[in-house]
C-alpha cells in the first residue's frame, strides 16, 4: 500500500473526482495525503490582471482546501 500520496488540486471536476478515490485510498492504509493546490497557468491572462485573478483564485483555493 502507498505510504504518502501527493495530491496535486486544481479543484476542478476531473480534480475533485481523483479525491473521492485518494479518500479511498487513505481508508484503506496510506498514512499520509499531501494535497496541494495547482494554478493552470496557460491562459493568456494580460499582465494587468494577474496580480488580481491570483488574489481571487488564492482565496478561492484557501476556501476549497477548508472544504477538504
Amino acid at each position: 500500500m502507498y505510504k504518502k500520496i501527493f495530491f496535486p488540486a486544481d479543484f476542478s471536476e476531473v480534480s475533485k473526482k481523483a479525491l473521492a478515490h485518494i479518500k479511498k485510498l487513505k481508508a484503506v492504509g496510506a498514512e499520509e495525503v499531501v494535497v496541494f493546490h495547482v494554478i493552470d497557468d496557460r491562459t493568456q491572462l494580460p499582465l494587468a490582471y494577474i496580480e488580481t485573478v491570483h488574489a481571487q483564485q488564492k482565496e478561492e483555493a484557501k476556501k476549497n482546501m477548508a472544504a477538504l
